[in-house]
């Protein structure tokens, strides 16, 4: 049995130098036990035992009636593996807004005090496949995605590669996630119009679905309700999420009615921007005209929400910080690297109600409104 011990640790040796070195890539599997056994000379239940260590290495992982399959575990940062970044393009246009080029920045600059090289993959409409043999190709020990792609996912599951999806999240897909913490974000918006005394409350939200969408909308809700209030379906605006001019002109059709709302819920940054234009275009003035919260990450808050409106009118927003979302996104995959078996865990950036000097809530009544000093 000792000589079997020794035989088998030398054997699984030999397979592990040749994973590392990439001469047997993620994602494919070994020969047989038996092709390995009559080819090195040795006994099945010896390379039984030398596979059985490199699973617990995490190098390889068995599959039912498939053998053995090769994980990423062997693309080590140490030793050379990447970091991906996948990112999402939008008409052939990464980075469509300021969040996403600030994320990039934060995950560049972990990158490099973490000595991670990364490696950003545009997806340009290519299908999964293609993407997945990029960062084969590439010896790819962890990857973030800032989009669920099923597909994909299921391809760099069958790699063994631990991956994250970043600002997104998806109900029935078992994957790390980062996000901002959407339902309590609504209902700290829905109660500072409420303390504001509204009841008559519209909303501007993504005509696209996805479950941050709807927790941020049932925050939202669930709050109003509390209060025994309803968003009325006719102030329910829905919007593309990155068509600025459509937002601005729906923007405009909810201000412009006659029967406006007194208070807007605009809980992207998008929405928000729209509603702020929206109200110059109209010669409305939040905090006199009517109330809304905003939304906005910390990093832009002062640089980007606040210059939308006049000098101390600029209404409340939820914020939150996209550099401790890219953290948590990095930290993920580090914990990943060393139990790739464990659960996949959910992670809530939290969210806080922003208020600077003037944007008190307006009064339910617009001919009492006034943007008041703090």
């Amino acid at each position: 049995m000792a000589g079997s011990g020794r035989n088998s640790s030398h054997f699984a040796g030999m397979v592990r130098k040749m994973i590392i070195s990439g001469s047997i890539p993620m994602g494919e599997f070994l020969p047989s036990v038996r092709d390995l056994s009559e080819k090195h000379g040795i006994s099945r239940e010896t390379v039984r035992r030398a596979l059985k260590l490199l699973e617990e290495e995490s190098l390889v992982e068995a599959v039912p009636r498939q053998g053995y399959r090769v994980l990423a575990r062997a693309n080590d940062p140490d030793r050379g593996g990447l970091l991906a970044y996948v990112a999402r393009t939008v008409d052939g246009r990464v980075f469509t807004d300021d969040f996403h080029q600030i994320l990039l920045v934060e995950f560049e600059r972990l990158a490099t005090k973490w000595d991670w090289p990364l490696l950003v993959i545009l997806t340009m409409g290519r299908p999964a496949e293609e993407i997945a043999e990029h960062i084969r190709s590439a010896k790819v020990f962890g990857v973030v995605l800032d989009e669920p792609d099923e597909d994909l996912l299921e391809r760099l599951r069958r790699f063994g590669l631990p991956a994250v999806l970043i600002d997104a999240r998806e109900a029935d897909i078992p994957i790390d996630s980062v996000v901002q913490d959407g339902f309590i974000g609504g209902v700290l918006a829905a109660r500072r119009l409420l303390e504001g005394g509204h009841r008559r409350i519209g909303w501007m939200g993504p005509e696209e679905r996805g479950l941050q969408i709807l927790e941020r909308w049932a925050g939202a809700v669930g709050a109003l309700e509390e209060a025994g209030v309803e968003i009325p379906p006719e102030l329910r605006v829905h919007t593309p999420l990155y068509d600025a001019d459509v937002a601005l002109a729906r923007a405009r059709d909810l201000l412009g009615r006659p029967d406006r709302p007194t208070a807007v819920l605009a809980l992207w940054q998008s929405m928000a921007r729209a509603v702020a234009r929206a109200a110059r275009d109209l010669g409305l003035r939040p905090g006199r005209d009517f109330d809304m919260v905003g939304w906005s990450p910390e990093e832009h808050y002062r640089s980007i929400y606040l210059p939308e409106f006049d000098e101390g009118c600029a209404p409340p927003a939820i914020a939150w910080s996209i550099a401790r979302m890219a953290a948590a996104a990095m930290t993920c995959l580090k914990v990943r690297r060393s139990d790739p078996r464990a659960p996949a865990v959910h992670i809530r950036i939290p969210v806080r109600l922003c208020v600077t000097a003037g944007s008190a809530p307006a009064a339910a009544d617009p001919e009492k409104g006034k943007c008041w000093e703090q």
